[in-house]
């Protein structure tokens, strides 16, 4: 085997390693959550969103209640950059408004004390980063989390 296609089968298999290395390293995550204490009741969001990415970025936001409650919870997804938007799914149960602009929201109402939404972001190409909260509205308190980056 001559030196010119050695060097070529070396370039091309560090490149697979190193590119297979960064599609199977795990994604860098961030978090926000916050919580309040209303009337008896303590009140807690959270929102996760992952912010190192390939072409999708898988997002959550949950809320708890100490009591039982009537609630609607939101999940805001939004894509950071200039020009860029993004299309986000999310559980059966949760309508989503906003798609295909830089912030979508997933929305789930009910009864309880517990809520939980995930999904995938699927930003465009512009995008430097995805970022979640959760925001949950009660007759009592409508605490939000922050934003999982900026």
């Amino acid at each position: 085997m001559n030196t010119l296609v050695r060097r070529s089968l070396l370039a091309a298999a560090s490149t697979a390693l190193v590119g297979g290395t960064m599609l199977t390293s795990p994604a860098q995550a961030f978090t926000s959550s916050s919580s309040v204490y209303v009337g008896g009741t303590n009140y807690y969001v959270k929102a996760y969103s992952c912010n190192s990415y390939w072409s999708s970025c898988s997002w959550n936001a949950e809320t708890s209640m100490s009591n039982s409650k009537n609630f609607v919870h939101r999940g805001d997804v939004k894509a950071n950059g200039i020009s860029v938007s993004l299309t986000i799914s999310a559980d059966s149960g949760a309508g989503i408004t906003g798609n295909s602009t830089s912030l979508a929201t997933a929305k789930e109402s009910g009864y309880g004390r517990y809520n939980y939404m995930s999904g995938v972001a699927r930003p465009s190409v512009f995008s430097i980063s995805v970022a979640a909260r959760s925001r949950l509205d009660t007759a009592a308190a409508d605490p939000s989390s922050g934003w999982t980056t900026w």
